[in-house]
């Protein structure tokens, strides 16, 4: 921040400006942050610097870190459905994607205990998916609904691990081997009845 006299702070050049503005970069840096380490050791202060914002404003528009983190998760679950609706299967492990960063969100919440459903209650990637299986696959709603768990599942945990995967079972992983492999273990469970 810059002053332009006593008491009269300004913003920097460039920064975000009104509440469209700063409610989206402040969503942007935190989902970054939060994917990067986790939401409990991200501070509301590093957020509104990455976003270029003070950070009170954090509080004017979300009230709290936990508003602002269940406002990061609901467009990440927004993005996701968006994603799996254009290429479903190489949007489940495209790298820095939504789906990626939505998962090693809730990885953070799930290995610190939190209980997701205090921050979201809408699910619809999963719901997407488990519509578009059962209607694909002829399936009843029970079996699409453990499917689509099952492939969640083997998605978040090759997100997640991938690293100690690829070395432990002596894997040399591009982006194009990976989304191959990902690709037949997706298109298996998909076209597997259940």
């Amino acid at each position: 921040m810059t002053s332009t006299g006593p008491g009269r702070p300004t913003t920097r050049p460039g920064a975000p400006r009104g509440e469209v503005q700063v409610r989206a970069a402040l969503i942007a840096a935190a989902t970054d942050l939060f994917a990067d380490r986790g939401p409990t050791t991200v501070t509301i202060r590093e957020i509104a610097d990455v976003a270029g914002v003070n950070h009170g404003l954090v509080h004017h528009y979300f009230g709290s870190k936990d508003r602002l983190l269940s406002a990061v998760l609901q467009q990440l679950a927004e993005q996701s459905a968006a994603a799996l609706a254009g290429q479903p299967t190489r949007a489940l492990y495209a790298p820095g994607g939504a789906i990626e960063r939505h998962g090693r969100i809730l990885a953070h919440l799930l290995l610190e205990g939190r209980d997701l459903t205090d921050l979201t209650t809408a699910f619809p990637s999963m719901h997407a998916l488990i519509d578009r299986y059962r209607t694909g696959a002829g399936v009843s709603d029970a079996d699409a609904r453990t499917r689509v768990a099952q492939i969640a599942a083997l998605v978040l945990g090759w997100q997640l691990f991938e690293p100690f995967l690829a070395a432990a079972a002596g894997l040399d992983l591009t982006d194009d081997t990976r989304q191959a492999v990902l690709g037949d273990a997706v298109d298996v469970l998909l076209l597997h009845r259940a």
